[in-house]
């Protein structure tokens, strides 16, 4: 491994038993190779029993009767059956008070239909006292005003009435 040294600087070998005071720097290596050497064989042995265990685990799985299969069918289809009426009643709720499906699934949390009737009764109050924005008329919508006259139009108009039509 590239955490081991090839050669012990000091050339005190981990395998030689000797008296070194706790603390010396051979006893700190000795002891950290020891280690090492234990980690690598507990991790040999660990990569050889991984295969074992998912092995025991078909064979366990192989093994249950049809019953037991059953009944962890019938707990999976009873918890789903248990959330999509909590969710039914949710939005029920929700219609029922006019709240937007985005503001069911964040506000409305509770669990009985009590709280939920109280947390959906609260939501709508609370959006029944927001100013609403009021509506600006759209310019291009309705009736228009009449366009403006051309005031040369309007000019040669007085002049035919007060000196008469031009002869041409």
């Amino acid at each position: 491994m590239a955490d081991e040294p090839d050669e012990n600087p000091e050339g005190v070998t981990p395998d030689e038993p000797e008296e070194v005071p706790a603390g010396d720097k051979r006893a700190v290596l000795a002891d950290l190779a020891k280690e090492r050497r234990q980690r690598q064989e507990l991790e040999r042995r660990l990569a050889d029993l991984e295969p074992l265990a998912k092995k025991a685990q078909e064979i366990e799985d192989a093994q249950k009767t049809e019953i037991q299969r059953a009944s962890e069918a019938a707990a999976a289809a009873e918890d789903r059956a248990v959330k999509a009426e909590a969710e039914a009643l949710r939005y029920r709720i929700a219609v029922k008070h006019s709240i937007s499906e985005e503001d069911a699934a964040l506000w409305l949390t509770g669990t009985t239909e009590d709280d939920l009737t109280k947390q959906a009764e609260r939501l709508a109050e609370l959006q029944g006292q927001q100013p609403k924005p009021q509506q600006q008329p759209d310019p291009s919508q309705g009736a228009r005003p009449p366009k403006p006259k051309n005031p040369w139009e309007e000019g040669r108009k007085r002049a035919q009435q007060r000196f008469g039509t031009p002869g041409n």
